[in-house]
């Protein structure tokens, strides 16, 4: 890593006019994300999340997880043996149906995606 990466990533600082009328301050959004109630909120989402995750298929669950890892999905499709066209269909369909399904179990409204246990025998 040369010194430019480090340089260029960082955070801009925030200026008053940033925040606006209506923001809260970083101290108090710092505050209020330590919160139980908050904490406790996000613990069940992650929850959700994660059972939303394992509920898809055997392929798209590999996929999103190896792009929650961090991997690019010119990666993914090298390590795995898929043209990078599959890995973006499963990837995108993947994140899609956690999206409905964290939805559906939150109550957020909208239509629910598949939020049951994967048999394994799915084609994707």
């Amino acid at each position: 890593m040369g010194r430019g990466s480090i340089i260029g990533n960082r955070m801009k600082p925030i200026s008053p006019q940033d925040l606006g009328e209506n923001s809260q301050s970083p101290l108090v959004y710092f505050v209020n994300e330590l919160h139980p109630q908050t904490l406790i909120e996000k613990k069940e989402k992650i929850v959700f999340i994660r059972a939303a995750i394992d509920s898809l298929p055997r392929r798209k669950k590999a996929v999103l997880l190896l792009h929650i890892s961090g991997f690019k999905r010119e990666e993914i499709a090298e390590h795995l043996g898929w043209s990078d066209n599959i890995v973006r269909h499963l990837l995108y369909r993947g994140i899609e149906n956690v999206r409905k399904c964290v939805t559906k179990q939150l109550g957020l409204g909208g239509p629910g995606g598949r939020c049951r246990p994967s048999d394994g025998g799915e084609a994707d």
